[in-house]
């Protein structure tokens, strides 16, 4: 063999191994670039889960969108939730024991209520007839808070003062009750978003609603 072609053959070595090196470079190159996308992919998606938890943890999907509207007034799922659940709780209070002869389970709570018919209604459920009975509530007090806007009627601050001693009462009873807060005690007894805040704003509105129909209805002469 020439030294020419001994030559060549050692280039063409070198060459081939030169390639191999590169193509091996390349094949962990782009494995390392994958390796990165799946990494980033993950976190984005881990990112995104804990913010959805942080964005149902926050209430905001039941304090900030309407779940019914009356006039020009919007009503949030954590208000429509209070006021149903103040339709129950008012209707077992009211008859106790005897409230199974209308035929309504308490021992499922509120939870239940779409699993039970209301022999109230036809083919509809207790949250059916809750649900009614709460759009009513709140239809009246917005009429009568509108009235007294409209009139100049307002709570006095004795009336203000004793809904404000009844909600600080609450914290005490939550504690008892095995609650961290009264919100949380609100938010299991009353459904998802309430809190002091929106019941004792709920409360002023019907004390206030009281207050109208009895003026309203003392003033009548027959």
């Amino acid at each position: 063999m020439s030294a020419s072609t001994e030559r060549k053959l050692r280039q063409a070595a070198r060459a081939a191994g030169t390639d191999k090196k590169m193509l091996a470079a390349q094949e962990a190159a782009q494995k390392k670039k994958k390796s990165q996308i799946r990494w980033t992919l993950g976190t984005i998606a881990v990112v995104l889960l804990i913010a959805l938890i942080f964005f149902l943890d926050s209430g905001v999907l039941y304090t900030r969108t309407t779940a019914l509207t009356i006039g020009d007034e919007s009503y949030s799922p954590a208000e429509v939730n209070y006021y149903y659940a103040n339709e129950y709780h008012t209707l077992v209070n009211q008859y106790g024991s005897y409230i199974s002869l209308f035929g309504l389970d308490t021992r499922s709570r509120i939870s239940g209520l779409d699993k039970q018919d209301c022999p109230m209604l036809e083919n509809g459920t207790w949250r059916d007839y809750f649900l009614q009975s709460a759009e009513e509530n709140i239809k009246q007090v917005k009429a009568l808070t509108d009235y007294a806007k409209q009139n100049g009627i307002s709570l006095s601050e004795d009336e203000i003062a004793a809904i404000d001693a009844e909600i600080a009462q609450l914290a005490d009873y939550a504690k008892t009750a095995g609650y961290a807060s009264a919100d949380n005690l609100l938010a299991a007894n009353y459904g998802n978003g309430v809190t002091t805040t929106l019941v004792r704003q709920a409360s002023l509105d019907t004390a206030l609603a009281s207050k109208v129909y009895n003026e309203t209805y003392d003033a009548l002469s027959y």
